[in-house]
């Protein structure tokens, strides 16, 4: 069989499939098909999700906002430059969302 996913007692398999097929040894009880309860299982994920999010909230903070004028580090996309250097904030386009110019090196 397959191994449960965190938190539910079923596999991915046996969620889309409510029972598979083994050439192992098994019990008899086992291929009969259990159709997990999609209440159940959404509420786990639920509960997964939830937590997840209490640990990353702990530590997390909102960055300050930049003005035009800022200097900041940015990494150019391009494959033969994977250095970071600076650049100047020139305009806002939304919330978090920059326009910046890089300054020579």
């Amino acid at each position: 069989m397959f191994t449960p996913s965190q938190g539910t007692s079923t596999s991915p398999a046996q969620q889309h499939m409510s029972k598979t097929k083994t050439l192992l040894p098994t019990k008899e009880t086992l291929l009969k098909p259990q159709v997990p309860d999609p209440q159940e299982q959404q509420r786990l994920l639920r509960q997964r999700q939830l937590k997840k999010a209490q640990y990353y909230n702990r530590t997390a903070k909102d960055l300050p906002e930049l003005e035009i004028g800022d200097v900041v580090q940015m990494k150019p996309i391009t494959y033969q430059v994977c250095t970071w250097c600076k650049a100047t904030v020139t305009q806002k386009v939304d919330q978090r969302l920059y326009v910046v110019t890089s300054t020579p090196q």
